[in-house]
């Protein structure tokens, strides 16, 4: 948790922090994304300062952690060519059924949940774990990254005005 300065109010980084804050980051230079010097062995004897660094970092390499997992996923779809059939399978679903009818009418929880076994289904018996695969290793570059990548004085920036403000600070910062 951090302490604003104006309140006094203890802000815990939650998942609902992240995803709203997610289009108010950019993409940030590469050389700071893989900036050798700055990682280290995550504190896990403080788990609250662990948890304050994946969340910050999340959240401050948002776009990056995005363009990292559509490689690995631009990958895995080169690789399979059913994985690449399945998927576009999958989009056009998807497409004609929550954005050309969901402008219509609402859909039920029940199909949603539907489609998203359907496509499931489709994908693991197109592709075999690939999906599966793509996903976790994706997922694990990710968290790996945001746990052992030590905040740059620009994260900490921006997270104490996110805090104190309510709002990214997206200007750029050289």
């Amino acid at each position: 948790p951090t302490l604003t300065p104006q309140t006094n109010i203890t802000h815990h980084p939650t998942m609902d922090n992240l995803i709203s804050s997610f289009g108010q980051n950019s993409f940030r230079p590469i050389n700071d994304f893989i900036e050798f010097g700055r990682f280290g062995i995550p504190p896990f004897n403080d788990p609250n300062h662990l948890a304050e660094r994946v969340m910050a970092n999340l959240e401050y390499y948002s776009y990056n952690y995005l363009a990292v997992s559509a490689l690995i996923f631009l990958y895995a779809v080169m690789v399979n060519f059913s994985f690449l059939v399945a998927v576009l399978i999958i989009s056009a679903a998807f497409y004609y059924i929550f954005v050309m009818n969901g402008l219509k009418r609402s859909l039920e929880q029940s199909h949603k949940l539907g489609f998203v076994a359907a496509s499931a289904l489709l994908l693991y018996y197109t592709s075999g774990f690939l999906a599966i695969q793509t996903v976790f290793i994706a997922l694990a570059l990710v968290v790996v990254h945001a746990a052992t990548r030590k905040r740059s004085v620009k994260a900490k920036v921006n997270t104490a005005v996110k805090n104190a403000t309510g709002t990214a600070f997206t200007s750029k910062m050289r």
